[in-house]
């Protein structure tokens, strides 16, 4: 792979090598940096190569993408139990290096490590502000980030920053996703009611007073 990406690949524009176990951070960055004009980039479920290396090749290399998915799921634990934990910070300098025309993102099941609490919304606000036309935003099973962390990020600032998201899904994210009625309200607040799709499914901490919340807030009568 290597060798390949040494050639040079200036016309290809989707690349997907989803489920490669045996692929490594290393070669998978190589191609990366010789492929500058990816428009589309698949590499879920690769669990050697999942890696904060990686995400620094694609922040690096890839400028055009519209497109990205970096999922994980049981396949990939399976093959390697000892998975690569990714950090919050480097999504973040993932995002800044390719976001400006990203448009869809998935993380599904990516295992991200928890930020410090303090941390946790100011990098969920950095994150936002790198990808402003982002329309897609697929975090389910994700530790971060979970619903909650919308709320410490400041709905004002992801709203403003997220005008164009329309899809949302934080379905099983983190361990308690709700913490009471004023993050659920921070949370309609940040996706607004631009929203077309929005799933929280497998959020055991969530309840009626989250729900009617929620609905208060996409009415307009809420905060």
């Amino acid at each position: 792979m290597q060798a390949i990406g040494g050639l040079g690949c200036t016309n290809l524009r989707a690349l997907d090598l989803s489920y490669s176990p045996h692929v490594t951070a290393p070669a998978l960055a190589a191609l990366i940096d010789a492929c500058p004009n990816l428009e589309e980039l698949d590499v879920s479920s690769c669990p050697e190569a999942t890696t904060d290396t990686l995400l620094a090749a694609i922040g690096r290399g890839c400028h055009s993408l519209s497109t990205l998915y970096i999922e994980f799921d049981g396949w990939a634990v399976e093959r390697k139990r000892d998975a690569n934990v990714i950090s919050a910070a480097a999504l973040v300098e993932l995002v800044r290096g390719c976001g400006p025309q990203l448009q869809v993102l998935s993380l599904a099941g990516l295992p991200v490590a928890t930020p410090e609490p303090g941390e946790s919304g100011r990098l969920l606000a950095s994150f936002a502000r790198a990808c402003p036309a982002l329309t897609s935003l697929n975090g389910a099973g994700c530790a971060w980030p979970a619903a909650a962390d919308w709320a410490a990020a400041g709905a004002t600032v992801l709203a403003a920053e997220w005008p164009s998201l329309r899809c949302l899904s934080l379905s099983g994210a983190g361990r308690s996703a709700f913490h009471g009625k004023a993050t659920a309200a921070q949370l309609a607040a940040a996706v607004g009611r631009n929203l077309t799709s929005l799933c929280l499914e497998g959020c055991p901490t969530i309840c009626d007073a989250d729900v009617m919340e929620i609905v208060q807030v996409l009415r307009g009568g809420g905060s």
